[in-house]
């Protein structure tokens, strides 16, 4: 029998409860007295008891040959036996699921590797033996001898689950070791499964990764058929679809000697393999977009960036990119200490998720969402034009004497604007008005309330429900919210017109990610219906059988009427061609956006994260993508010219 490359060394020892020679006995003093004494018949007839005889020396015939058989014969298996044999169940770990992108690009697999395994219950009872045989191994494997010392004291001496002291051993040492296995009784190399992913930085904040269970995981997962040295989705889709890609578990019993070394094998049940996730990624997207990302922050001197790339027509994910990010190999081969401690204590956070976790100021790439909602609410028409000057006046409502002024991005202004000029300019001061309104012009805006419901219900400051772990809301502040947050504070808890116009132009406490701004522009981009982002499109078993399709998803539609989102396109459109970004208007698809620069340091209002929302084609969207640069400058200088590298590609090789 073949062994299984994916087994597990691990079980319940059966012990054989022998009692060698017990069935042999016989005790003529236990015998049924009900029977009676032993007698002679003498009245039997001569042939009777001729046969009598023979009939019982047959039967002692038989137990002395197999007296003879069992001490003579098998003495040595069943001295063996005595001596410390035993049944094990060893559990044979099944393949985790492969993952591939939409083009059946293969992007995560499995790999053979050596791990070196202490079993507690194999390990020599005498401690000077034993003290010996951790120095050797311990310096073999580049291990700390104290280390590996406190992994024994610390397990329970019966124990008969292996505990993996290294991962991705050396194919050389392994093979070394196995040749001397037999004078290191408790220690052992296993080729188990190891998970590969290529390219593993640019797609570590979707795969996540995979790892050996902690105790406490261990603890809990157990029930759920889980073994002490088993492999858990730690992140990413990894986590999130753990209870498909795991697999199942098989199974067989062998004999193992006094050193734990198998010398026959019985039953078998061979595993399962986990189940393929196949993906609406585009593998060749994210690499592009990962590498104009890195190109373009290193440009800016930026250290965080995000990017994401999703199909406005189904919500599937085409791109989700993380600047910095890290390698997912390290973790499945068994991270240092050294490698983590790095990770996890680097300024950058190169492990956060920032395009689902992150939450962030979206400046002016909000400003198309309310164009429409104050269409839809008639508190502008097409025909509208708010002239803008710089600057808005607006006194104190106490005191009529104190007078505030809010300023737009362009101090000597933009002149007089239209809905379509205002979202391809990005006027501040036409968003002020529409958000807050403005009394000599009396236009009286949507009010605090009515901006907050409509980018909520385009899914601004809420989860999307994407199928990744750890997203977050983000915050869309309301009149009442303010009030709860500052409660106690007389000044801090009242809501001001100030605060309408901050939060009309994407500043003030609201706050969202690149993946529900990316959700909100797919909106706009489809007409209107706000989808929920999903990476898997289907799961299949090993064979190609399809186990689970999920279909497109809408979360949120007829909210606006099509021919406001229509306008609200129009003016992203025109962003392009007579706008902040004109720089895309020579690409060979024609690209609508909106660039955003939001400020984000109270004490330093000219340090701003640059942003970047868009969809291509204009007439037929098939992609919007948006990119955010921390702290990257403007928007149009840092995020536009990595769409750009993105659609040139995509235009090239998609269309």
């Amino acid at each position: 029998m073949k062994n299984n490359p994916f087994e597990l060394k691990i079980g319940k020892p059966v012990d054989i409860d022998w009692k060698e020679g017990s069935f042999l006995d016989f005790d003529q003093s236990s015998a049924d007295p009900r029977f009676g004494h032993s007698t002679l018949d003498t009245e039997r007839r001569p042939f009777q008891s001729r046969y009598f005889i023979i009939a019982v020396m047959a039967v002692l015939g038989i137990f002395v040959y197999r007296l003879s058989y069992l001490q003579i014969v098998s003495h040595e298996r069943y001295l063996a036996l005595a001596e410390g044999n035993r049944l094990r169940e060893q559990m044979l770990l099944a393949p985790r699921g492969l993952i591939y992108d939409r083009n059946r690009q293969e992007l995560v697999r499995n790999e053979p590797s050596f791990e070196l395994v202490l079993t507690p219950l194999d390990l020599p009872r005498d401690e000077n033996v034993k003290n010996l045989e951790i120095a050797d191994v311990s310096k073999f494997f580049g291990l700390e001898e104290e280390a590996v010392r406190q992994i024994v004291a610390g397990s329970s001496p019966e124990s008969f689950f292996p505990i993996t002291l290294k991962q991705s051993v050396e194919r050389e040492k392994a093979i070394i070791f196995i040749t001397q296995e037999s004078s290191y009784p408790g220690f052992s190399i296993q080729n188990n499964p190891e998970r590969f992913y290529i390219d593993g930085e640019k797609f570590s904040h979707i795969f996540g990764y995979t790892g050996k269970l902690t105790e406490n995981e261990y603890d809990k997962l157990k029930s759920d058929g889980y073994l002490y040295n088993d492999i858990l989705g730690k992140d990413g889709l990894e986590a999130q679809y753990e209870e498909f890609l795991r697999g199942v578990l098989g199974k067989r019993l062998v004999e193992v000697d006094a050193k734990g070394f198998v010398k026959n094998t019985f039953q078998q049940k061979d595993p399962k393999p986990g189940s393929n996730l196949h993906l609406n990624l585009d593998a060749e997207l994210q690499r592009v977009l990962y590498d104009s990302l890195v190109s373009e922050t290193q440009a800016h001197r930026a250290t965080k960036a995000a990017a994401v790339a999703i199909d406005p027509k189904t919500g599937g994910i085409l791109a989700l990119v993380n600047i910095p990010s890290f390698d997912n190999n390290l973790f499945a081969k068994g991270i240092s200490l050294d490698d983590y401690a790095r990770l996890i204590t680097d300024p950058n956070q190169p492990l956060f998720n920032r395009a689902t976790s992150g939450t962030y100021p979206p400046g002016s790439t909000v400003k198309p969402l309310l164009a429409a909602a104050a269409l839809q609410e008639n508190v502008i028409k097409e025909s509208t034009r708010i002239f803008d000057g710089g600057q808005i006046v607006v006194p104190n409502q106490y005191n009529p004497g104190i007078t505030y002024v809010f300023h737009g991005w362009k101090r000597d202004g933009l002149g007089s604007m239209d809905v379509y000029s205002a979202i391809a300019m990005s006027s501040d001061i036409y968003f002020y008005t529409v958000g807050g309104g403005q009394e000599n012009l009396n236009i009286t805006g949507m009010g605090a309330n009515r901006v907050a419901d409509y980018f909520k219900k385009f899914f601004l400051g809420q989860t999307t429900g994407i199928d990744l772990p750890a997203e977050k809301a983000g915050l869309i502040p309301t009149p009442e919210w303010k009030s709860q947050r500052f409660a106690g504070n007389a000044v801090e808890e009242m809501w001001f017109l100030g605060d309408t116009y901050n939060m009309s132009i994407g500043q003030g406490f609201v706050l969202v990610t690149p993946l529900q701004l990316t959700v909100a522009t797919a909106a706009i981009a489809n007409g209107g219906k706000v989808m929920r982002p999903r990476f898997v499109s289907e799961i299949t078993d090993r064979d190609g059988n399809l186990i689970k399709k999920f279909e497109p998803e809408i979360l949120n539609s007829g909210f606006i009427n099509p021919e406001y989102i229509e306008m609200a396109k129009r003016g992203m459109r025109q962003t392009i061609t007579a706008g902040t970004a004109r720089i895309l208007e020579s690409l060979p698809i024609a690209v609508a956006g909106k660039t955003g620069t939001s400020q984000f340091d109270g004490a330093d209002l000219r340090r701003t994260h640059a942003w970047f929302t868009s969809f291509a084609p204009y007439d037929d969207p098939k992609i919007v993508l948006t990119v955010l640069v921390e702290a990257g400058g403007e928007g149009s200088s840092a995020a536009v010219p990595v769409a750009r590298d993105v659609y040139e590609w995509y235009a090239k090789n998609r269309m």
